[in-house]
């Protein structure tokens, strides 16, 4: 038995059902929780190049194997991943992270941080388009990556009301490359994207990690969104 298949003997397997959403004239399946079927895909797929250059972490440490996963997994990390006809083509997360922790843990590695945490900044987001190099589909106003970002706002949001947790005040915090490769035909147009979701510029920095020595631009948004940002997926009751 393989690794990724043992996992479920472990009881590592919380995967549910949140909804689907029509793109491009495919259903797409939204879920929330992992599988070892989920976890082998996503381990799979950081190693594809484009992921390679812009979040290397990934394939080496934090999607490197299931046991990497799991520990990643573990620190509270809500995941919501898109399926297309049972592949995964995208994950995005949201989590409990302190920013200011971030930002002292930089600074000690040598970052030089021109901009400070702002106050209630202690949850952090990411996302992961597995088909980032794939056409938007003719007569869809938004990429699948915009779709996915206002679903798992949404439902992070839900998931702090239910544990009765206060949202007003509290800032989701993000890190991105900024970097053009036309070369390789890799440009991170991220920022444009985060900014439609409501991110904004906190400030930049060049990244202490010699493996992945690019600038990084820091961005924050309210974790609480307005009526226009509701989504069409929901949580198990």
């Amino acid at each position: 038995m393989s690794e990724v298949a043992s996992m479920a003997l472990d009881g590592r397997d919380d995967l549910q059902v949140v909804g689907e959403i029509e793109y491009g004239g495919q259903p797409l399946t939204f879920t929330v929780g992992r599988n070892p079927e989920l976890v082998e895909q996503v381990i799979e797929n950081s190693k594809q190049p484009l992921m390679l250059r812009k979040v290397p972490k990934d394939a080496a440490k934090r999607f490197s194997d299931p046991e990497a996963f799991e520990e990643w997994y573990s620190k509270g990390r809500f995941l919501l991943t898109a399926h297309a006809a049972g592949e995964v083509a995208l994950i995005t997360w949201m989590g409990e992270s302190s920013f200011a922790d971030e930002i002292a843990g930089l600074r000690k590695k040598g970052a030089e941080i021109g901009f400070e945490a702002p106050e209630g900044s202690e949850h952090t987001f990411a996302i992961r388009n597995y088909r980032a190099g794939e056409p938007k589909p003719a007569g869809e106003p938004k990429s699948l990556a915009r779709i996915a970002m206002f679903e798992v706002r949404s439902l992070y949001e839900e998931k702090i009301r239910r544990a009765g947790g206060l949202v007003v005040g509290q800032l989701a915090w993000l890190e991105t490359n900024k970097f053009e490769d036309e070369e390789q035909g890799i440009i991170n147009n991220s920022v444009h994207l985060y900014s439609k979701a409501g991110y904004e510029e906190l400030g930049s920095y060049r990244n202490p990690d010699p493996t992945n020595p690019e600038m990084r631009i820091a961005m924050i948004r309210p974790i609480a969104g307005g009526p226009e940002e509701q989504g069409r997926l929901a949580l198990p009751e």
